[in-house]
């Protein structure tokens, strides 16, 4: 069974983060399947507006959403669950 696909272990000390800002139906979109995943393998869920950071909006602007994981940017406008959850094991030190 691939990694993604393996039964939950939990994952406190992991956060993933996402990008996003209001009206905009990708982030929507990657919210709600952060919203599952995290349900799932229970990474801390940290949503960041960048309209609410000038500077943020200005590096990022429409390039969102961005799925981080601890730090480490993994997904760009949508989530690649493979990768986001290879990236949450490696983060986890499985």
């Amino acid at each position: 069974m691939p990694l993604w696909k393996r039964p939950a272990a939990r994952f406190e000390g992991v956060v993933v983060s996402v990008f996003s800002k209001p009206d905009c139906h990708l982030c929507d979109v990657a919210k709600a399947q952060l919203g599952e995943l995290q349900a799932r393998l229970g990474f801390r869920l940290e949503q960041v507006d960048i309209s609410q950071d000038a500077a943020l909006l200005a590096e990022y602007g429409t390039r969102i959403p961005l799925i981080w994981v601890n730090g480490q940017l993994v997904c760009k406008f949508r989530v690649d669950e493979k990768a986001l959850s290879a990236a949450i094991h490696r983060a986890a030190g499985h």
